[in-house]
């Protein structure tokens, strides 16, 4: 009967998966402040954290789960073993609960359009302080909510939502993995110091340093936009957003010594010049 009504079924699949620290319940009375204004009322099947909403122009379905999210029936270690980037990696891994907006096979051909587009204005509608991370089946992309990304929910852009950089990619990388490209970084740095003393118009600089805290031996590498260089050190603002350390942070005016440089990259009359870790860390 219900291919009859609804069409005949077929792979559709389309969602928005909300990582949380909290479980937080949807229920009837809460869905229609969730929905953009003007929209169909809709026929609600289930309540309390389960639940299929139905229109004429939308059919999609609302779950709020008290555990952590398991695709392919497998936990939070395999989807965080995904992640290269650290700071995605303990966000999923620290996240209890998730809330997941999704359609099937079951939404109608012609109303997946519309349906993918309520999904999206649902989803800016439940960001808040428990929301660690955004999942997009559609394109595969997580993202860590910020302002710009939630803009663009509530504007309807998902493309653009889902692609939106939280600052830059924070990876691990042992030592001895980038030893080659950070000897030759540092053995061509006089070609930097030399761009950098010309400064011709149009020209651009950036150097990656190693930063700690005095307590640990833990290191970060962050790009520095130099305003002054010497053969002994580096002056300039902290670009990169520390991810553990204490001691600086974005903004900042920072002296490094030369010693600890790991890369650098300037860019002059359009020809890019660097970026040696970069690219062996990228994979490019």
């Amino acid at each position: 009967m219900i291919d009859k009504i609804l069409g005949p079924k077929d792979d559709y699949f389309d969602a928005i998966i909300l990582l949380l620290t909290d479980f937080r319940v949807i229920d009837k009375d809460s869905v229609e402040r969730l929905l953009p204004p003007g929209s169909f009322t809709p026929l609600i099947h289930g309540d309390r954290g389960e639940m299929t909403l139905m229109s004429p122009g939308y059919v999609f379905n609302i779950l709020c789960a008290n555990r952590p999210y398991a695709p392919f029936g497998r936990g939070p270690e395999y989807l965080a073993d995904l992640c290269r980037d650290l700071r995605y990696k303990e966000r999923v891994t620290q996240h209890r609960a998730f809330i997941s907006l999704n359609a099937n096979s079951e939404t109608p051909a012609p109303m997946r359009e519309l349906t993918r587009a309520f999904i999206t204005r649902v989803a800016e509608n439940l960001v808040d302080d428990t929301l660690l991370v955004m999942m997009d089946a559609e394109s595969g992309n997580m993202v860590i909510p910020t302002p710009e990304s939630t803009r663009l929910l509530g504007s309807g852009d998902r493309n653009r939502a889902f692609d939106v950089r939280s600052g830059d990619p924070v990876l691990s990388v042992r030592k001895e993995q980038i030893a080659t490209e950070v000897a030759e970084a540092r053995a061509r740095f006089s070609e930097f110091r030399e761009a950098f003393a010309r400064q011709s118009p149009g020209s651009a600089f950036m150097v990656k340093m190693e930063f700690k805290d005095a307590w640990m031996d833990y290191i970060e590498h962050m790009w520095v936009y130099p305003t002054s260089v010497d053969d002994n050190s580096i002056t300039g603002k902290l670009v990169s957003e520390p991810h553990r350390l204490k001691s600086v942070r974005k903004g900042q005016r920072v002296t490094v010594p030369v010693s600890k440089l790991t890369d650098w990259v300037y860019t002059e009359v359009g020809i890019q010049v660097g970026l040696f870790t970069e690219k062996k860390v990228l994979g490019e």
